[in-house]
């Protein structure tokens, strides 16, 4: 009887880990480009810089990995891991602004995942293809952050 018990137990904490499983095998996939937009790169259609930074917010882990310059959208792919469930990264609090303090409107995203690990696409208006330099710029209550991504030449990575 004891043996049966203590299997159950097993097999019942397997189970209720596997969500935590899961969620650390989605965590070790790399973001990837959609496809539309790598034929955009390859093409010469779209610029992209490689960003690869992370920030913490609250119990949430932001990892920025692209941007990607095309001539009707700027798109940002990143991931956002969750310690917890509960407050969730708001996407459309993203903003996108330049040098000169010219502010990119957000116009959207998508997202796969589960509540642990998300893989996000967001779409924002055009930056000019002159631009010296890309602000990301999070504002959301008390939580805040901005980095400045330079548009040096970096392309292609």
């Amino acid at each position: 009887m004891g043996k049966i018990i203590r299997r159950s137990i097993i097999i019942i904490s397997i189970i209720l880990l596997l969500p935590e499983i899961f969620a650390i095998i989605i965590g070790l996939i790399p973001v990837k480009i959609p496809d539309n937009i790598k034929n955009k790169i390859a093409a010469g259609e779209a610029v992209h810089y490689k960003i690869d930074q992370s920030f913490s917010l609250n119990n949430q882990t932001l990892y920025l990995k692209h941007l990607i310059l095309m001539k009707g959208n700027t798109t940002i792919i990143y991931k956002v891991k969750s310690a917890e469930t509960g407050w969730h990264f708001s996407s459309s609090r993203l903003q996108l602004k330049d040098e000169k303090g010219n502010v990119y409107a957000y116009n959207g995203a998508r997202s796969t995942g589960n509540s642990k690990m998300t893989s996000n696409v967001s779409g924002f208006e055009p930056i000019p293809l002159g631009a010296q330099s890309v602000f990301v710029q999070y504002k959301w209550y008390d939580r805040f952050f901005e980095i400045e991504i330079p548009l040096n030449g970096e392309e292609g990575k």
